[in-house]
C-alpha cells in the first residue's frame, strides 16, 4: 500500500473534498478562527468529521500530532503519564475538512476524544506521524489503541540520511523542506507574548482565550509539516537505490529502493518498537533495595580500610571526600608542578573546606560529643540544635609526591581508574613495604569507586522508573548511526556486564508471576557476518567445523601452535566422548597468549581497529602489532580485500550499505581534515558489519512478533539488547515456545548465508539466571 495517495487534479479533489465535510462545517463552532483551519470542539462536530475521515479513498495518508500536558518526555516515559489536549491532522492541500486544510481536534471538550476513537483504532486508515512512538503512548492513556500506522517522518529521515545531528520536527523541516515552511519552537512563538521570563504550560497556553488563535496555528502547523516531510522523505527514498554491494541477490530483488525497505522492514519494526515499551520489562524493587544494602556496607568497608591507609600519611584524610578528583590528586601527587605550565604547582599542604555529609558527618558528630573541649561542645551545638547549621571541617591534606603515570587535558596527574591501576600495579612489584600497602590502599579506593559508580547508576536509578505497574518502560529508539537501537529512561542496554555484576543486579528483571523469560542470544554475529559478506574461505571452514573459533584462528596464525597440535601436544577442543582425565590439554590452556591475541585481531578487525591501538592493546611496539595483523590476514586476503573495496566505494558514494542495503552516511571522507578522513575510512569496515547485525536482530523481532504460534501462546517481546532478544510469555508453554525462538532467529531475513548463525536460549526466572 503506498504511503502517501496519487495527486488529483486540484479542483476535482477539492470539490469532492469540500462536498464530504461540507456537514462538518456546519457543527463548527461560529466563533473566529485562523485561515485554513477547521476546528472541532464539540462532539457534534467531531463526529461529522470522523464520518467524512472514514469516506477518504483508503490510499490516503493522514499527518497526525498531539499536544499534551502532565508529562515531561526528557524525564519520563508517556506510558502512564500525559493527556491530550488536542490533536491535529493534515491531508493535503486538497483535502478541506470544511473551513480549511488542517484540522484541529479540541480534547479538552467532554466527549470529543472518544469520538475519534473509532478512527484511530482503525487499521483500514493510513496515519503518519513524527516520533510515532510518544503519540501512541499518550492516546492509550486515554484508553485509544492506535493503529493504521503509515510511517514515521523520524524513522524515514534517518533512514534517508544517518549522518544528521538531530532528527527533531524542526530540524528536518530545515534539512528537506524547500518551500519556506518551519517549525518555530513554542518558547520562541509564546515567549513574544507572553514575556521572555513567563513559565509555558501548554495547558495554560490551550485554555488562554487571548492566545487561543496562535495556539491553534502552532499546534496545527505540526500536522502539516509533517505531511508535507513524510511526502518528501518519500520521494527522497525513492530515488535511494540499493547497490547491494554487501548483499545477497534474494535482498536485491526483494528491495530495489530505500522506500521498498521502508515499508517492507522499518514500518513494522516502528510499530513493534512502541509495543515493546508499552509492555516493559518487570524490576524487583525488593530485591534491588537488599542489593542496596550491601553494596553500600562493602563500599564504606573498602573506604575505611583506604581512609585507615591515608590517614597515616595525613591525619585529615579520615573525612577527605573520596569522589573528589581534586583531593585526590592533592593526595597522591602533591608536590607537583602542571605539565603544560610548569609555573603552576600543587603545594605539599593544602586545606579543603569540606561539608560532611551521611556517614562522615555522622562521625564527625560523634567526635565532638565524645570531646571534652569546650569548643567542640559549641560545635556540637550549633550542628545538632534546634536550627542545625551545614556540618563544616577544615581538611588538611598532605601530599605523598607520588610520581603521576597519566596527565589531564589541562596538565594535572590524573586519578582516573586507569592512571590509579597503573600507580598501584608499579608499587605493588616495589620491595618497598610502603608501597606495597599503598597499593593495596588503592585497590580498595579502586573498589569502592566501582561499587559507587553501581549504585548511582543502576541499583538506585531502577528503584525509581518502574511505573505504577511495576514495570520500566523504556524508550526504545532508532537513533545510532549503524541502525542498532538504543534505550532511554533508563538504559537498560547499559546494565553491568556480568563479571562486574557482583550484586547480580540483572536478577532484578524477572517475569510476572506465572510467567517465564526467554533469553536469546546470537553467538560471535558479526564475525560470522564478516565471513559471510567477505567470502572468506578461512573463515568459513572454521564456522563450520565448529568448536572454538578463536583457537582455530590461533592455529592459522601461528607456527608453534600448529606445530603443537599437529605433534598432538594439545588439542583444539574435547571430544564429547573423550575422558578428560586423560585428554591432553587444550590449545588455549597451553598458548593463552597467541589465543588472546587471535580473539583481540578476530574482533579487533571488524572494529577497523589500526596497528596503534593494538600495540596499545599488548602493551607492544607497532612493528611487533603489524607483524602480528600481517600474520592474521595471511589466509583471509579476502577480508582485506573487501576493506579496500569498502574504502574505495565510500570514496565514490560517501556512504557504505548493511546486508540489506540501509546506508551509513559518512560524509567526513571528504574532509580537509585527515583524521575525520581516517575516522570515515574506519567507520566504512565497521558500519556494514554493525548495521548488518542491526538488521538481523531487526529481522528476527519482526519473525518473532508475527510468529501466529508465539502469538496464541501468549509470548511477546520486551527487550532488545544488542545481539540479545528477550521474550515474556506463559511458564507452561515455555519449552514449546524455546525451540520456535530458535528457529526463527537462525533465519531472520529468510536468506542462505554462508555460515550458519548459531543461537544460545533459555528460559529462567531473571534476567541474570538466563546468562
Amino acid at each position: 500500500m503506498p504511503l502517501l495517495a496519487p495527486r488529483l487534479h486540484r479542483a476535482v479533489r477539492r470539490a469532492a473534498c469540500r462536498r464530504l465535510f461540507a456537514h462538518a462545517a456546519g457543527a463548527l463552532s461560529p466563533a473566529p478562527h485562523p485561515d485554513n483551519v477547521t476546528v472541532v470542539q464539540d462532539v457534534r462536530a467531531a463526529t461529522s468529521v470522523v464520518a467524512a475521515l472514514f469516506e477518504l479513498p483508503p490510499d490516503t495518508v493522514v499527518a497526525w500530532d498531539t499536544e499534551t500536558h502532565a508529562v515531561d518526555p526528557s524525564r519520563q516515559s508517556p506510558v502512564g503519564n500525559g493527556r491530550v489536549i488536542c490533536a491535529t491532522a493534515y491531508a493535503g492541500h486538497h483535502v478541506d475538512f470544511g473551513t480549511g486544510a488542517r484540522l484541529f481536534v479540541d480534547c479538552l471538550q467532554p466527549g470529543v476524544l472518544q469520538v475519534l476513537r473509532p478512527y484511530f483504532e482503525s487499521r483500514a486508515t493510513q496515519k503518519v506521524w513524527h516520533n510515532y512512538s510518544f503519540d501512541r503512548h499518550v492516546l492509550a492513556n486515554h484508553g485509544i489503541a492506535l493503529r493504521g500506522f503509515a510511517g514515521d517522518t523520524m524513522h524515514m529521515a534517518r533512514l534517508a540520511d544517518s549522518s544528521l545531528r538531530k532528527y527533531s520536527l524542526q530540524e528536518l523541516c530545515k534539512q528537506f523542506l524547500h518551500d519556506g515552511l518551519r517549525k518555530t519552537p513554542m518558547h520562541e512563538r509564546f515567549s513574544a507574548l507572553l514575556g521572555k521570563k513567563a513559565a509555558l504550560h501548554t495547558l495554560a497556553i490551550h485554555n488562554n482565550p487571548a492566545l487561543r488563535h496562535e495556539w491553534i496555528q502552532y499546534a496545527s502547523m505540526d500536522a502539516e509539516l509533517t505531511h508535507r516531510l513524510c511526502h518528501r522523505l518519500r520521494t527522497e527514498l525513492q530515488t535511494m537505490r540499493i547497490h547491494g554491494c554487501n548483499s545477497t541477490t534474494q535482498i536485491t530483488a526483494r528491495y530495489q529502493t530505500l522506500y521498498d525497505l521502508y515499508v517492507a522492514l522499518l514500518v513494522p519494526f516502528g510499530e513493534l518498537l512502541t509495543d515493546m515499551e508499552r509492555l516493559g520489562f518487570k524490576v524487583d524493587t525488593e530485591w534491588l533495595k537488599t542489593a542496596a544494602v550491601h553494596a553500600r556496607a562493602d563500599q564504606l568497608r573498602l573506604e575505611d580500610h583506604f581512609r585507615a591507609w591515608a590517614q597515616t600519611h595525613s591525619p585529615d584524610a579520615k573525612y577527605m571526600n573520596l569522589h573528589s578528583d581534586l583531593q585526590k590528586q592533592h593526595l597522591f601527587f602533591a608536590p607537583c608542578n602542571n605539565k603544560l605550565q610548569p609555573s603552576l604547582s600543587l603545594p605539599r599542604r593544602k586545606c579543603f573546606n569540606l561539608v560532611l555529609t551521611g556517614e562522615l558527618k555522622n562521625r564527625y558528630l560523634a567526635e565532638l560529643q565524645s570531646s571534652q573541649s569546650e569548643e567542640h561542645n559549641k560545635l556540637y551545638q550549633m550542628y545538632t540544635g534546634p536550627n542545625p547549621k551545614k556540618v563544616k571541617r577544615d581538611v588538611v591534606l598532605e601530599g605523598l609526591g607520588k610520581k603521576p603515570h597519566e596527565y589531564t587535558a589541562k596538565g594535572w596527574p590524573s586519578v582516573s581508574a586507569k592512571a590509579m591501576n597503573k600507580l598501584a600495579n608499579k608499587s605493588a612489584k616495589k620491595q618497598n613495604q610502603s608501597d606495597r600497602e599503598m597499593s593495596c590502599a588503592i585497590d580498595h579506593l579502586i573498589g569502592a569507586t566501582a561499587i559507587s559508580s553501581l549504585m548511582s547508576s543502576f541499583i538506585v536509578p531502577l528503584q525509581q522508573w518502574p511505573g505504577g505497574d511495576g514495570r520500566i518502560h523504556a524508550s526504545l529508539n532508532l537513533n545510532t548511526e549503524t541502525g542498532r537501537l538504543s534505550s532511554r529512561r533508563p538504559n537498560l542496554q547499559n546494565q553491568p556486564a556480568l563479571e562486574k555484576d557482583r550484586y547480580r543486579i540483572r536478577k532484578a528483571f524477572v517475569p510476572e508471576a506465572g510467567k517465564s523469560l526467554i533469553v536469546a542470544d546470537y553467538g560471535q554475529l558479526e564475525l560470522r557476518l564478516l565471513a559471510h559478506i567477505t567470502e572468506c574461505k578461512s573463515m568459513i571452514e572454521a564456522f563450520h567445523a565448529g568448536g572454538d573459533f578463536h583457537s582455530r584462528t590461533a592455529l592459522t596464525m601461528f607456527d608453534d601452535v600448529k606445530r603443537a597440535v599437529e605433534q598432538k601436544k594439545c588439542i583444539l577442543e574435547r571430544e564429547e566422548r573423550s575422558d578428560p582425565a586423560s585428554s591432553l590439554p587444550l590449545l588455549k590452556d597451553m598458548f593463552p597468549v597467541e589465543r588472546r591475541k587471535a580473539k583481540t585481531l578476530n574482533f579487533s578487525i571488524a572494529y577497523g581497529k589500526t596497528i596503534v591501538g593494538l600495540a596499545r592493546d599488548w602493551n607492544t611496539s607497532e612493528e611487533e602489532a603489524a607483524e602480528t595483523l600481517n600474520l592474521w590476514y595471511k589466509e583471509r586476503q579476502e577480508v582485506r580485500q573487501w576493506q579496500r573495496q569498502c574504502k574505495r566505494f565510500l570514496r565514490d558514494h560517501q556512504f557504505v550499505e548493511t546486508i540489506t542495503g540501509r546506508r551509513r552516511h559518512l560524509p567526513d571522507i571528504a574532509s580537509d581534515r585527515m583524521h575525520e578522513r581516517y575516522h570515515a575510512q574506519r567507520a566504512a569496515i565497521n558500519a556494514p558489519l554493525q548495521g548488518s547485525a542491526a538488521d538481523l536482530v531487526m529481522g528476527a523481532m519482526l519473525k518473532l512478533h508475527q510468529d501466529r504460534v508465539l502469538r496464541a501462546l501468549g509470548w511477546n517481546i520486551i527487550l532488545q539488547v544488542h545481539d540479545e532478544i528477550i521474550l515474556e510469555g506463559p511458564e507452561e508453554s515455555a519449552d514449546i515456545a524455546l525451540p520456535i525462538v530458535v528457529e526463527k532467529m537462525k533465519n531472520p531475513l529468510d536468506i542462505e548465508l554462508r555460515v550458519d548463525l548459531t543461537v544460545d536460549a533459555k528460559c529462567a526466572q531473571s534476567w541474570y539466571d538466563a546468562k
